[in-house]
């Protein structure tokens, strides 16, 4: 029954019955988490939404970066409901925080507080406006993309402005 049975395996296999393999891509791409924390309780956020959501159109869709956006639960004490957040979001922020993994773009260590609009680019580079517009994470995320080996391209300030204000 056995020597059956591995015949019949074999002849299949031989046959060409059985699903192919695909091969494994010759060029592995890298693609960039950017995690964006957000509240609807924040004015200043509005913008780092938008910039996040246009991404593609600045070039950067996701064969390069994969956006997430979490909305933190803790504006909503102020007295403005986000409809969309979460402790586990919140929670996640506060992960980071904590950590050490966390570095400015300017190299400085750690993260001192929790902000909104607050990026995290690829678990290791946070960034939050503290200038209340989009250009000051365009400035910032499009060098650190670049040095995480993305193709930015030819990609400026000027040009996020222009794209995302249309």
């Amino acid at each position: 029954m056995r020597l059956g049975f591995g015949l019949v395996a074999i002849a299949s296999l031989a046959s060409g019955d059985c699903a192919t393999v695909r091969a494994a891509p010759n060029e592995w791409r890298r693609v960039v988490l950017v995690e964006l924390f957000t509240s609807e309780g924040c004015s200043s956020c509005p913008a780092a939404d938008v910039f996040v959501r246009e991404l593609p159109a600045l070039g950067f869709g996701r064969d390069k970066v994969v956006p997430l956006t979490f909305h933190v639960d803790y504006w909503d004490r102020l007295g403005w409901k986000d409809r969309f957040a979460g402790p586990d979001f919140t929670a996640r922020q506060e992960w980071y925080a904590r950590s050490t993994k966390l570095r400015s773009p300017n190299g400085e260590a750690g993260l001192h507080g929790l902000y909104t609009p607050q990026l995290v680019v690829d678990g290791a580079v946070h960034l939050y406006d503290t200038q209340r517009s989009f250009e000051a994470f365009g400035q910032v995320l499009i060098p650190i993309l670049g040095e995480l080996g993305i193709d930015v391209g030819r990609r400026d300030v000027v040009e996020v402005h222009n794209i995302i204000r249309g």
